[in-house]
């Protein structure tokens, strides 16, 4: 521990170096790293692991070998008797959902029901960390940072907003974190509103994009 500005609350404390995106994803160690403190470190370690589950086992994700081996590391991990709590609250979320097969069937088979909230705190955090990694700028109070995973096509107004984001992005190069394609993002700043929009991936699926935002009642 050493005295430092935490990225994530801006506060001045003990910190110490955190990952920018969780490293539950990887195989192997990454070195993007931030100023962290324990607080902070604490409130986000449940939906850390949380995080790491859902994108081992997102249909998006199926193909990609890291995400395999972390869907097989899950599925042990959740043996264990101190994650009895952490499974039983998987299983509950479990539920039978409809999708194709490849001959175009509908079939059934049993599906997680994402708990999206949780989802998008942790791409909050992790936009958060890349604003200091790219341009050591922390959120400060007047800001806020949205996360749009499981949100972005909920109404005709976010369809049209995501296509033109995807527009502004889609020649922008990535920046690959860690080996294996498991994290890549891009991002543009801008000098109107929203502030700057990032768009990012996991295990070369389906692209969530964040924005960082100045409040409207500042």
């Amino acid at each position: 521990m050493r005295d430092g500005k935490c990225v994530y609350c801006g506060e001045e404390k003990k910190v110490t170096d955190e990952h920018v995106v969780p490293q539950g994803l990887y195989v192997d160690s990454h070195n993007a790293v931030i100023p962290c403190c324990e607080s902070c470190n604490n409130q986000k370690s449940d939906d850390d692991e949380y995080f790491r589950l859902v994108f081992a086992v997102l249909e998006a994700s199926k193909d990609h070998p890291v995400a395999q081996k972390m869907k097989e590391k899950v599925i042990r991990s959740l043996q264990k008797p101190e994650k009895a709590g952490f499974a039983n609250m998987i299983q509950r979320s479990a539920s039978n959902v409809e999708t194709q097969n490849q001959e175009g069937e509908t079939i059934q088979r049993t599906g997680l029901k994402v708990e999206v909230n949780r989802v998008n705190r942790i791409f909050e955090f992790i936009t958060q960390g890349l604003l200091y990694l790219e341009e050591k700028m922390y959120v400060e109070a007047n800001f806020s940072v949205v996360s749009t995973f499981g949100h972005e096509e909920d109404t005709d107004a976010g369809k049209k907003l995501i296509g033109r984001i995807n527009s502004d992005l889609v020649n922008l190069p990535w920046t690959q974190i860690g080996d294996n394609g498991v994290f890549r993002y891009r991002y543009k700043p801008v000098e109107e509103l929203p502030r700057s929009i990032w768009e990012m991936e996991i295990y070369n699926g389906e692209s969530v994009v964040t924005f960082v935002s100045k409040k409207e009642d500042s």
